[in-house]
């Protein structure tokens, strides 16, 4: 027996159909309803991603800093940063965030010194990466930073769906619920079976609470 952490976009969306009683239990959905599927999922997975919690995207990045406040991120847009760290000679020191209009505040942002702050701005498709103060050289430092990065846009229904299997129940049922809606089925209970199982992916997170929103 072997665990697998893969689940195909057209697994999710056949997955969510038979549980509305769009497709029978045996049957592949049509090609243009399934279609129709991904982009709702799509769209559902983009919501989720709004919200504070994802434990499965959060990523480390070491970034090699330059002289003044803006720095470049790559990825270009993590959704949110968790926290940051300033190491020079093998020495981490934590960073404190700043909130924009903190930010706008300080009088000189051109200061020189050790970093201690920054102030993440993301923006529609890109990001920038504020630091106070800044360096006046670079040689060995580095920005040790913990983020959480996009969820994979879901262009194809052979994607790789990008979310762990202890969420592969939560997924289906919430996708299962807005086709619910859309086609207008009545399944009695599903809403909460949805609600629960998303309650229960949480509960199996180490950071945080995430909620999608209602569709309605």
């Amino acid at each position: 027996m072997t665990v697998t952490a893969t689940k195909t976009v057209l697994d999710v969306v056949t997955e969510a159909m038979r549980t509305v009683n769009l497709v029978s239990v045996n049957a592949t959905p049509p090609a243009n309803m399934a279609d129709s599927a991904r982009i709702t999922l799509n769209r559902m997975m983009k919501a989720l991603q709004a919200s504070e919690g994802l434990d499965w995207a959060v990523t480390r990045l070491s970034l090699v800093p330059v002289t003044g406040p803006a720095q470049t991120l790559l990825p270009p847009r993590p959704l949110r940063v968790r926290s940051m760290r300033f190491r020079r000679g093998g020495i981490d020191l934590t960073m404190q965030e700043m909130s924009g209009e903190e930010y706008d505040l300080l009088p000189q942002k051109s200061t020189t010194g050790i970093p201690t702050t920054y102030y993440y701005d993301r923006q529609r498709e890109a990001a920038v990466l504020y630091v106070w103060p800044t360096l006046a050289a670079v040689t060995t430092e580095t920005f040790e930073i913990t983020c959480e990065r996009e969820l994979e846009d879901i262009a194809s229904i052979s994607d790789t769906i990008d979310a762990p299997s202890e969420w592969w129940d939560a997924i289906v049922l919430n996708l299962a619920e807005r086709l619910a809606f859309d086609y207008q089925k009545q399944i009695p209970g599903l809403q909460q079976r949805a609600a629960m199982a998303l309650n229960d992916a949480i509960a199996g997170q180490n950071y945080g609470s995430v909620f999608i929103g209602s569709h309605r």
